[in-house]
């Protein structure tokens, strides 16, 4: 079974090919970097505390392509966005790849047993388990800054338009400001001494 609208190898290609184009304007202004800055635009980005809920499963599809979507909603709020578990490891998986170094916050066990799928334990259990993935990322000023996580959180429609959503060029090519905050800090951090070196390999 295939759980991502294009092959798990294209969408690590496509989010590697954006890293690399913000590592060579990350290149181009290292010399701009500025720690104490960098610090401030941390703290502001986390000011606003955002608490994120994962609840209401919702069996969806025929029999036997039957799948579960999950409501996302912010706290205090009542309309959100529906997922389905696959859309939690397509972010997961663009998050991973752009954020090369960073902790990503981990998703809960995957299984695939009827059995267990049906399990009230169960559902509970992962929904707590993608509840902690959403919220860890809401507390990391870079990841919380990603196009990726914007739409995954706000991108409303049925299924189909989010998995051409998915797809888009607005999300795999824009990876936003929190993505070349962590990709100048890495650089100017650790290799700012020679960092064309580390960006010609790239090429």
């Amino acid at each position: 079974m295939q759980f991502f609208a294009t092959s798990k190898d294209s969408l690590v290609a496509a989010a590697l090919e954006a890293s690399m184009r913000s590592v060579r304007l990350c290149n181009a202004n290292a010399n701009t970097f500025n720690i104490d800055e960098h610090q401030r635009w941390c703290a502001d980005s986390v000011k606003d505390r955002v608490v994120l809920k994962v609840s209401a499963p919702e069996a969806r599809g025929s029999y036997l392509q039957k799948h579960t979507t999950y409501l996302v909603t912010q706290e205090s709020h009542q309309e959100g966005v529906r997922r389905r578990f696959r859309d939690f490891e397509w972010l997961h998986v663009v998050l991973r790849t752009r954020y090369v170094g960073l902790l990503i916050p981990p998703l809960p066990e995957k299984t695939t047993t009827a059995a267990v799928l049906k399990t009230n334990a169960f559902m509970q259990s992962r929904m707590r388990g993608l509840q902690r993935f959403l919220n860890g990322i809401m507390q990391s000023p870079y990841l919380r800054s990603d196009a990726a996580v914007a739409s995954f959180l706000s991108e409303p429609g049925d299924e189909a338009t989010w998995e051409t959503m998915k797809k888009s060029t607005a999300v795999m090519d824009n990876a936003g400001e929190g993505h070349m905050r962590w990709l100048q800090r890495i650089m100017c951090e650790h290799i700012a001494s020679s960092p064309e070196k580390y960006v010609n390999v790239l090429d």
